[in-house]
């Protein structure tokens, strides 16, 4: 089952640590502001450790 995951854009500063642990999930836009792809493929214990790895906590898991 895949995660749903949400970026506060407000709070993104683009560092990457999220697409540097789960590069099948994570993207940064041309803003250079993470972004979830299309079809994630990383598993849901990699997609967490991305989003508790976020500096500035812009990313959450939520319910779908």
């Amino acid at each position: 089952m895949a995660l749903h995951v949400v970026v506060d854009r407000e709070l993104c500063i683009g560092s990457e640590m999220c697409g540097g642990i789960a590069p099948n999930t994570f993207a940064l836009d041309g803003e250079g502001k993470a972004v979830v792809v299309d079809d994630p493929r990383d598993p849901d214990e990699v997609v967490r450790l991305a989003v508790a790895s976020c500096p500035v906590a812009a990313l959450k898991v939520t319910p779908p």
